[in-house]
């Protein structure tokens, strides 16, 4: 038995460090960096800014939804992830079941959202 633990994250990661850059300064405190991505050699380097939290991320997707088109539907689940999400009532037992299986749900339909390359056949 596994105990998954989901939690909402957004991230950005490009070879043109102005837009992480962006998101840093507008959504950061001082602390929070762009962080520069180790590549091989020849290639360029890849500039990574992230936040995760329940209070965070959706103050974030809130500002940006307007202007996502590839990522809406995603954005949208996290949203209602953070809005829907319950804690524990005892923390060392971990979530119910019930609460884990809708967890896993929306954390599957990001995931395909998300998927890339030709779908399998069967």
């Amino acid at each position: 038995y596994k105990n998954f633990r989901y939690f909402p994250y957004i991230g950005l990661g490009m070879t043109d460090k102005r837009l992480p850059e962006l998101f840093s300064k507008v959504f950061s405190n001082s602390k929070d960096k762009v962080r520069v991505e180790r590549v091989p050699l020849g290639r360029k380097p890849v500039y990574r800014w992230a936040k995760s939290g329940k209070y965070v991320v959706p103050k974030v997707l809130e500002k940006i939804l307007p202007y996502l088109i590839v990522k809406k539907e995603q954005a949208l689940l996290v949203m209602e992830f953070c809005k829907e999400k319950q804690a524990p009532l005892v923390r060392h037992r971990g979530i119910g079941q019930k609460e884990l299986l809708w967890r896993e749900d929306l954390y599957n339909r990001v995931k395909k959202l998300n998927a890339t390359g030709v779908p399998a056949t069967t």
